[in-house]
């Protein structure tokens, strides 16, 4: 009895210490998380943010379209050119440059695509005050950051429900977890980046008219 109760306890022991460790996985990324949020809150602007954001898009999209080491003929252009459209509001005519010019290099196309997208919103914001502008890039990364956020804890749960399989495979099942929640970190990061990009790219703004006259509530008479 005595032997049995000490495996059970010692059980209990590793079950509890694997519920830790998952526990401190998902304690880490949330620091982050909070970090940063913290940060958005406290900055008198984020425009550096929201800009780094966009050239990082750029530059995944064009490492997407351009491997380095492929050639031109190699390009995937018509995907660069939709995913472009939808990522940034932009049309790209890589097809054009690359017709026009021998050895660009997908540096050139980045740069160009850059400028585009940069003008694109740069104009956007003189449709508003800057003190305006500056709480609408606050408010479209939040809203991104907290979407992304909640959406990603659930999908570490779902991980974390499942993630004990792995041991048939002969693996560790909290390494494993490990493994794929910093990579779903990673993810929602570059989701995050893009949709804040999109989101912006795509905005609107409509000025309310002011109110005709005749609504204004009468002066009181002195």
């Amino acid at each position: 009895i005595e032997s049995a109760q000490r495996k059970v306890e010692a059980r209990n022991f590793d079950i509890r210490k694997q519920v830790v460790e998952y526990d401190d996985v998902m304690n880490d990324q949330r620091k982050v998380i909070y970090e940063q949020r913290a940060d958005i809150m406290d900055a008198d602007g984020v425009h550096d943010v929201v800009d780094d954001m966009r050239a990082e898009t750029v530059n995944a999209l064009v490492g997407e379209a351009c491997p380095p080491g492929s050639y031109p003929e190699q390009w995937d252009l018509d995907g660069l050119q939709e995913r472009a459209r939808d990522l940034l509001n932009v049309e790209v005519s890589a097809k054009s440059w690359i017709e026009a010019e021998d050895g660009i290099e997908p540096e050139d196309v980045e740069n160009r695509i850059r400028a585009l997208a940069d003008a694109l919103v740069e104009e956007k914001a003189k449709e508003l005050d800057p003190e305006t502008w500056t709480r609408v890039e606050k408010s479209i990364l939040l809203q991104n950051l907290d979407h992304h956020w909640k959406e990603h804890l659930a999908m570490l749960d779902a991980l974390r429900q499942v993630v004990h399989l792995r041991a048939y495979a002969q693996k560790t099942p909290i390494n494993e977890y490990k493994q794929e929640a910093f990579a779903m970190f990673e993810r929602m990061f570059s989701n995050i980046r893009e949709d804040v990009t999109r989101t912006i790219a795509y905005a609107e703004f409509r000025m309310a008219p002011p109110p005709p006259m005749d609504d204004l509530p009468e002066l009181p008479a002195f």
